[in-house]
């Protein structure tokens, strides 16, 4: 498994490349309005990125946990019987992909993107041995294992729910206590990767809503 600041060079890799790729859009000479303001906004958003590169970072390794999670549930409804009675199997022919040598294999691998993101492999995916992946137990494994090693804080999935229920139930007469609730769950959704869609990241730090939140609490305790 790869640590955070592995990860944090792969994500800002990444985010380079598609920077430099959009400014040379734009040295070009586009012509296009509607293309100009496109290369503009991606430039944007990846400067941002790469000015909060921590945070996106927990997010894109919060993403890439919950994703293989619901992927290895996927492979398991496909091939349930081989995931019991032949579980290495199963990880090398539906989710893994990977050569001895750590290298990805051609073909179409249900996890093989984010195990390589965060460094994964047979190893890491042990925890769901003998246990259906659709339980909270062995996700919550899987998500231990990763905060453990990357120093992330990926809630459990009845943690996640609990804040959405805490934030939902909330009075709406009593600001300090639903601005407390929407910055814990929205908290939780950032270290969970659900700000996180598509190549596109959402950090807290440019969520209005949030900073409003945070300014208004901390005024409360001045």
């Amino acid at each position: 498994m790869k640590s955070f600041e592995e990860i944090k060079v792969g994500v800002r890799m990444n985010i380079e490349d598609i920077l430099q790729r959009y400014q040379n859009k734009i040295t070009s000479g586009l012509t296009d309005s509607k293309e100009a303001v496109i290369a503009n906004n991606v430039i944007k958003n990846c400067q941002t990125y790469l000015a909060n590169l921590n945070e996106i970072t927990m997010i894109e390794i919060g993403s890439m946990t919950n994703n293989l999670i619901q992927n290895i549930q996927t492979a398991y409804h496909l091939h349930l019987q081989e995931y019991y009675q032949d579980f290495d199997n199963f990880l090398d022919r539906y989710i893994l992909g990977m050569t001895p040598e750590g290298k990805p294999k051609p073909g179409s691998y249900l996890g093989q993107f984010e195990c390589l993101i965060l460094g994964f492999g047979p190893k890491e995916l042990s925890c769901f041995r003998g246990i259906s992946p659709l339980s909270n137990e062995s996700g919550n494994r899987l998500r231990q294992a990763v905060n453990l090693n990357c120093g992330t804080k990926i809630p459990m999935a009845e943690e996640l729910d609990q804040a959405r229920k805490e934030y939902e139930s909330a009075p709406n007469d009593d600001e300090n206590a639903k601005d407390k609730a929407f910055i814990r769950l929205r908290e939780m959704q950032r270290d969970a990767g659900l700000l996180r869609n598509g190549g596109m990241y959402y950090p807290l730090v440019v969520d209005k809503a949030y900073q409003e939140a945070k300014s208004r609490i901390s005024e409360t305790v001045k």
